[in-house]
């Protein structure tokens, strides 16, 4: 798909890395800002997945809660991606 700007995969080339160190910086400002001492109680937790495994962290008095959370959501994305895999049948509409 070409564009006036140029082609999709040379956007793709630049916004990517770019999406990622956003995430990555968005992570480390949200660790360093709960390992501040403050007046008030945080809690984060998150998953994240290398291949198939996920690894599920938190921090805080509500972690056990959002560890919980990023858990089942770990289950549900591990089982729509086996469920890609699943042979499909064939619904014939005629009688």
């Amino acid at each position: 798909m070409k564009t006036e700007t140029g082609s999709s995969a040379q956007w793709s080339t630049v916004l990517f890395p770019l999406g990622f160190l956003a995430l990555i910086a968005g992570m480390v400002l949200i660790i360093i800002g709960n390992l501040q001492e403050s007046s008030f109680e945080s809690s984060f937790g998150g998953v994240v997945f290398i291949g198939p495994f996920p690894i599920v962290f938190g921090q805080g008095p509500q972690s056990p809660i959002l560890l919980m959370i990023g858990l089942m959501i770990a289950i549900a994305m591990v089982l729509m991606l086996l469920s890609m895999f699943l042979p499909r049948r064939k619904v014939s509409w005629e009688e």
